[in-house]
């Protein structure tokens, strides 16, 4: 609904200036262009940097890639066709209306164009002019509300912000991330000068450039294996750097105003960071730790660190019915007596085998060597194994039970009574990323000195497991 609306109002101003150019060109007075750029190279920096929030469009076609239909093709041709068009479109328009009114009109003019109207139409002129410049302020707020409650729905998706803000209606409207971005827009209006807004505005618009131009340089020297782009720019890195440069050249000349007023904003952002969004970051960021231990990944890629943390939370209504049915049909070991941790994985890996039809040697090759190197995810309590095992389709769970045997006593965390062992193929890596998520949640909330050693039977200990995860999932 937003992009019909918009698709209208943008046709609709479109046909007014392009009406307005083409009859002006047959009134211009070319006198008016001479003498050229009487402020020189320092006037036209000042103007290029004031004027360049106008270019602000660009980068909202990218940020709601989500909303768009075959965004490998769309994405790219809205950019270069906004593009082309605006600039041709500021370019002639200015151009008339400096030939119709005069430079020195147009100085001392908040409405040039509305004047250039009134110069070749009179009054009609002045109202179509007029219209002309509502719609331009209506496309560029409804744009800006349109992408800036998507940014701010995604980042409540991913919990940079309160998770409030992805919440939408029963259309799919994000209501709360539009009242919140119009409020802050309306305030920002109200508090801020005409000039001052603009420069800050442009100067934000410019630092966003910046970081842009640095992600492409940073994306293609790294080549991570989910950046696959369908279309490369050329001139590749210098075009990069040169807008770089260029655009830093820009802000220095908007003046310590804006340039204040940015780095307070960006101030609060990154308080704003270390206060909320930080926590919920690096929690993730310590589990992923901890489960590139236990399955034995050895990648300090960031890259790979990004796609295991998707892969984490991407919890699929497929993947929890599988893991809900795999605690339901767990495996359950229990040790009544004292034994040596040897004499335990070798009963371990017996009951395994049973159930799964995998070599005992290879089940216990994996428990002896994992517990020779520490990499098990444990805490007060119980541990988190995780098996490699060949073939396909292979899914199963296991869970560990004693009263007295202490599994892996050179852990920092012992003594450690029980265990969640998962034993997994390699093609299903979507699955048991997710699960080793699950149960190390499960295994931080299960009360094992009461409800976990007190249960009687088999089912009991299941039904324990799976009443832990649905408290973990409702939490998420």
């Amino acid at each position: 609904l937003t992009s019909q609306f918009q698709t209208l109002m943008v046709i609709a101003l479109v046909g007014l200036l392009g009406v307005y150019a083409l009859w002006a060109m047959f009134f211009v007075n070319f006198d008016y262009y001479s003498p050229f750029m009487t402020a020189g190279y320092q006037g036209l920096f000042s103007t290029a940097g004031l004027v360049f929030i106008s270019y602000a469009g660009i980068t909202k076609i990218a940020a709601i890639a989500g909303e768009v239909k075959n965004p490998t093709r769309n994405v790219p041709l809205g950019i270069y066709f906004s593009w082309a068009i605006g600039s041709f479109l500021y370019f002639v328009v200015i151009s008339v209306t400096i030939g119709l009114i005069g430079p020195e009109q147009m100085q001392n003019s908040l409405l040039p164009v509305t004047a250039g109207g009134a110069a070749i139409w009179g009054k009609i002129g002045v109202y179509l002019m007029s219209l002309a410049g509502m719609l331009a302020f209506i496309t560029t707020g409804n744009a800006g509300i349109l992408a800036a409650s998507r940014d701010a729905m995604a980042m409540g998706e991913h919990k940079y912000l309160p998770e409030v803000f992805m919440k939408v209606s029963n259309k799919g409207v994000p209501y709360p991330a539009i009242l919140m971005t119009s409020g802050f827009m309306i305030t920002i209006l109200i508090a801020l000068d005409l000039e001052i807004f603009v420069k800050t505005a442009s100067t934000l618009k410019l630092i966003l450039f910046i970081f842009v131009n640095f992600a492409v340089i940073f994306f293609r020297r790294n080549r991570p294996k989910k950046y696959k782009p369908t279309i490369e720019a050329p001139l590749y890195p210098w075009i990069y750097i040169a807008g770089i440069i260029f655009y830093s050249l820009l802000i220095i000349d908007m003046g310590i105003v804006p340039i204040s007023l940015v780095a307070g904003f960006t101030l609060l952002c990154l308080i704003w960071y270390l206060a909320f969004s930080n926590n919920s970051v690096e929690n993730d960021y310590k589990l992923i730790k901890l489960i590139k231990k236990s399955a034995y990944i050895h990648s300090k890629d960031y890259y790979f660190d990004e796609e295991l943390r998707e892969l984490l939370n991407e919890e699929k209504p497929a993947t929890e019915r599988l893991f809900k049915n795999t605690i339901k049909r767990c495996l359950v070991i229990n040790f009544d007596k004292k034994m040596e941790p040897s004499q335990c994985f070798k009963e371990i890996a017996l009951a395994i085998e049973r159930k799964t039809k995998v070599k005992r040697k290879h089940l216990l090759d994996d428990l002896i060597r994992q517990e020779k190197d520490s990499n098990i995810i444990s805490h007060s309590g119980a541990a988190i194994i995780f098996i490699y095992v060949p073939g396909k389709r292979k899914f199963d769970l296991s869970i560990v039970r004693t009263f007295e045997n202490d599994l892996f006593p050179d852990s920092p965390n012992h003594p450690i009574h029980n265990a969640f062992i998962l034993a997994a193929s390699r093609i299903d890596e979507h699955l048991y990323f997710p699960a080793l998520k699950w149960l190390y949640q499960i295994s931080e909330r299960i009360n094992y000195e009461q409800d976990w050693h007190q249960a009687e039977t088999n089912n009991e200990l299941r039904k324990i497991s799976l009443e832990a995860w649905h408290c973990c999932l409702r939490e998420e």
